[in-house]
């Protein structure tokens, strides 16, 4: 049945959650063995139960590892609300719900033929940097993003008294990602930005780091199923591949940690099922940024599309590690939520949330993906609808 699975589509919510769970005579609840949250399609009930289908199979392994890790099964948490299996809605039901996914899909197809979520950047030199307890947009500035192109996915960097602003740079004409660079001043942008690396595939999120004396940076380029890191020949502007650290899968928004204890973490977003992205983080480790790398104990560390896919580098403040992570619930990019890491070893992994960031630097934007920080220099994204005339993207092909 096409709405099985579908309850929360008709409910209205924004996430779905999947989970495995043990059932037995002593436990007067389900034991849960593995969970996920996923994003909502709202406007698709084959899609949800698909994927929910999808979604279940990936659990099984997961459990099956954590058991061979763990030596024993999870003695918790219980979960309440699986002690039911789930239904097919009723007839009725499907009957009020169709005239509102009629709706919800005429309406969206009439919005994505007009229209285009356009990001953009914004920048601020602060006193005193973003608090992740109670964060603040006061004073972001945006920068001028050229006609036909977005900009998203910033990185601060700071080399011999000198800030560079990285991003991903996107041509509506090809609607492929390629990394753009731009020198910052204290006040403001220094001359006009530059492409400093570009493939025949996607590219985003550019993440840098050093290396025994060298600057490397690690864009995002999921299409070709490996993370790749390049060399600094001559920085900013120019790049050449150094090594592939990871092979095998679209890894997502791959983010380095270089740990006090000297080791090298990255996190990076993983889809076991085939499915999307957002709702997996997984956690590698290595004694270098060239690996060999390491799958973590109790990967995926995040099954929460809420919380799951990074936002930007980790970065500390007043002694505490902070992780900022997508809400991709109702809309990829829909808010950052800023986490403190508790523990981070081989074998644990701890997180709490801290606190969210909606992209409101401006009145018309409705969502943001990315922060970073560089002394007192801080930029972030933010997206808004755009008519595709108005921002250079009526070439782009309709989504499907």
């Amino acid at each position: 049945d096409e709405f099985a699975l579908s309850t929360d589509l008709i409910d209205g919510d924004g996430c779905s959650l999947t989970g495995l769970v043990a059932l037995s005579r002593a436990a007067v609840v389900p034991v849960c063995l593995a969970r996920s949250v996923a994003a909502t399609n709202r406007l698709s009930p084959e899609a949800n139960r698909r994927y929910a289908l999808w979604k279940t199979a990936s659990l099984v392994p997961r459990a099956l590892r954590r058991l061979a890790v763990r030596g024993r099964l999870p003695s918790g948490p219980v979960c309440a609300t699986a002690s039911e299996p789930a239904v097919v809605p009723s007839s009725m039901t499907v009957l009020r719900f169709l005239p509102r996914l009629l709706a919800r899909r005429l309406i969206a197809r009439h919005h994505r033929q007009h229209n285009v979520e356009h990001w953009q950047l914004a920048w601020r030199r602060a006193e005193a940097p973003l608090d992740p307890a109670a964060p603040s947009q006061r004073g972001m500035r945006p920068l001028q993003t050229p006609h036909g192109h977005f900009w998203a996915d910033p990185f601060l960097f700071h080399d011999h008294g000198r800030y560079w602003l990285f991003f991903e740079d996107l041509p509506y004409a090809s609607g492929i990602g390629r990394i753009g660079c731009v020198e910052m001043a204290q006040t403001g942008p220094v001359g006009a930005a530059r492409t400093v690396l570009e493939l025949d595939s996607h590219l985003s999120y550019p993440q840098l780091f050093r290396w025994q004396g060298g600057i490397y940076l690690m864009p995002e380029n999921g299409d070709a199923n490996r993370v790749r890191v390049y060399r600094a020949l001559e920085f900013p502007w120019r790049w050449e591949p150094a090594a592939d650290i990871l092979t095998g899968h679209n890894f997502s928004d791959a983010t380095l940690w270089q740990h006090e204890d000297g080791r090298w973490y990255l996190f990076a977003n993983v889809s076991e099922s085939g499915g999307s992205v957002h709702d997996e983080l997984f956690l590698f480790h290595a004694d270098n940024p060239f690996g060999p790398w390491w799958p973590h104990a109790e990967n995926p560390i995040v099954s929460d599309v809420r919380r799951a896919r990074a936002a930007g580098p980790l970065f500390r403040h007043e002694g505490r590690l902070i992780r900022p992570a997508q809400d991709c619930a109702w809309n990829y990019g829909r808010a950052i939520n800023f986490h403190v890491i508790d523990e981070l070893s081989l074998t644990r992994y701890v997180e709490r949330p801290l606190s969210r960031l909606r992209g409101y630097w401006s009145k018309d934007l409705h969502g943001c993906h990315t922060y970073t920080r560089a002394d007192r220099l801080e930029a972030m994204d933010g997206k808004a609808f755009r008519s595709r005339r108005a921002v250079g993207a009526s070439a782009m092909r309709e989504p499907d």
